[in-house]
């Protein structure tokens, strides 16, 4: 008698295993397609985003260099062409529909942080009318217009390049913008860079 029920008992266990697997099978391809789609999502967010805050990036750059640009035309015309620069440009709202985590950590930190940099920056320009003359804030302004607006290039260019997109065309612009930042930005380095030696010296 055992021996007979041993036979349907087995199979009904083997019916049963088989449903399990099945149905663990089909669960773990089901979990794969979702966080498939999650990613794919979380990277066209990622890459959208990218964009936006490139093109606000940008946008402030090529303006930081028009002010450099402005101030080298009125020095080279004695005054009859150009601008004082005496304010630094604004950046841009960045996208507030985003989701910022979607995004490098190491680029978020840095596009959120250019904002508070630029805050320091126009409040060091503005306490500066207190001891020096229109022409010396001038100078002042642009120093810490290149800087900020080299960083703000290289920013743009670096979330282009992590998330595949193409770079700015800037063959329309006129004149080579970025390398006016970048001789600025350059320039206020080396400057900064005497002035700590020259304090290690006292």
């Amino acid at each position: 008698m055992p021996e007979e029920n041993a036979f349907p008992i087995l199979e009904i266990a083997k019916l049963v295993g088989s449903g399990l697997i099945a149905a663990t099978i089909t669960q773990i391809l089901a979990w794969v397609r979702e966080v498939r789609r999650d990613r794919a999502m979380s990277e066209r967010d990622a890459r959208y985003l990218a964009l936006r805050v490139a093109i606000v990036l940008e946008r402030f750059a090529i303006d930081c260099a028009d002010s450099l640009y402005a101030l080298d035309m009125h020095e080279a015309s004695s005054g009859a062409a150009g601008t004082l620069p005496l304010r630094l440009p604004e950046l841009g709202d960045y996208p507030t529909d985003a989701d910022w985590k979607a995004v490098s950590g190491a680029l978020a930190h840095r596009a959120l942080t250019l904002r508070n940099e630029l805050l320091v920056a126009s409040r060091t320009v503005s306490g500066s009318w207190e001891f020096l003359d229109a022409d010396d804030v001038a100078q002042e302004c642009c120093e810490q217009t290149g800087r900020l607006g080299y960083r703000a290039w290289t920013l743009a260019a670096g979330l282009r390049e992590k998330y595949g997109l193409p770079p700015l065309d800037t063959a329309d612009i006129g004149y080579d913008f970025v390398e006016t930042l970048q001789k600025m930005h350059e320039k206020v380095i080396e400057a900064r860079r005497k002035e700590r030696e020259a304090v290690g010296k006292l």
